[in-house]
C-alpha cells in the first residue's frame, strides 16, 4: 500500500523492530530513525548534533531535534492548510454526511483539494525528518491539516475520505493544527506511524459504500 502524513495520511506500513526498517509494501525499504526505546542506538549520537548512522547512512535523531523541528512542522502545516483551503472545494452533501458520521462537528468548514501530488516540506531538515517518520511524501494518498483534506488524484474514495475526516475530528478535539500536531508527531515518534493511537482511531472509523459516487 502507498503511504500518507497527517498529519494524517492514509498508509499502512509495517515496522520491523529487529532491524528498525520500514517496508512500504512496494518492494522499497527505508531505514528509520533509531527507536526511542533503543538506548544503544541513541547512545551513538554524533557529537550531540542529533545525527545517527544506520547502515552507513547519516540520519536525523528525531528525539533530539524534535523541539527544533516542531515549530517548522507547524508553520509548514498551517501554510499548506491555508493554500488548500483557498484552492479546495466544499464537501458534497454525501461527503458532508460522511464527515458528520465520523464525528466532525463543523463539516461545512472542510475543504477538499485534489492534487497530482501531495506537498512535502521544502526545508531539508524537516523533509528528512518527515521521511524517517514515514510521513509526507509525493506518492501518499491523503493528507489532513486542520479542516483541509488533500487527496492525490485517482485515490478519492469513501474509505479514504472517512479516514481523513476522522483526522479532522481529531484536530477539532485538540483545538487546531498548533495543538494537534505536537500530539500526533509525538505519538508517531513513540509508537510508529501504523501503531499511532491517532491512526488506529482513524482506521477504526473507515467506511465503505457510504457515498456511491466516490467508489
Amino acid at each position: 500500500m502507498k503511504r500518507h502524513f497527517h498529519l494524517s495520511c492514509q498508509v499502512a506500513p509495517f515496522r520491523n523492530a529487529a532491524n528498525n526498517v520500514l517496508n512500504k509494501g512496494d518492494g522499497a525499504t527505508t531505514f528509520l530513525f533509531p527507536h526511542p526505546r533503543d538506548p544503544v542506538a541513541f547512545g551513538r549520537g554524533a557529537l550531540g548534533l542529533g545525527l545517527e548512522t544506520l547502515a552507513g547512512k547519516v540520519i536525523v535523531n528525531l528525539e533530539t531535534l524534535f523541539p527544533t523541528l516542531l515549530p517548522k512542522a507547524v508553520a509548514w502545516a498551517e501554510r499548506v492548510a491555508a493554500d488548500a483551503a483557498a484552492k479546495g472545494r466544499p464537501l458534497s452533501e454525501c461527503e458532508l454526511q460522511i464527515a458528520s458520521m465520523v464525528g466532525v462537528r463543523c463539516p461545512e468548514r472542510i475543504r477538499l483539494c485534489v492534487l497530482p501530488q501531495l506537498p512535502v516540506p521544502e526545508d531539508p531538515q524537516l523533509a528528512e525528518a518527515a521521511q524517517q517518520l514515514g510521513l509526507p511524501h509525493p506518492n501518499m494518498r491523503g493528507l489532513t491539516l486542520g479542516y483541509s483534506i488533500l487527496v492525490r488524484e485517482g485515490h478519492l474514495s469513501t474509505r479514504l475520505l472517512s479516514h481523513e475526516c476522522r483526522h479532522v475530528y481529531q484536530y477539532e478535539q485538540a483545538g487546531g493544527i498548533a495543538s494537534f500536531l505536537p500530539q500526533y508527531l509525538q505519538s508517531v515518534l513513540r509508537d510508529g506511524y501504523y501503531n499511532s493511537s491517532f491512526e488506529k482511531d482513524a482506521r477504526a472509523h473507515e467506511m465503505e459504500n457510504a457515498c456511491p459516487q466516490l467508489q
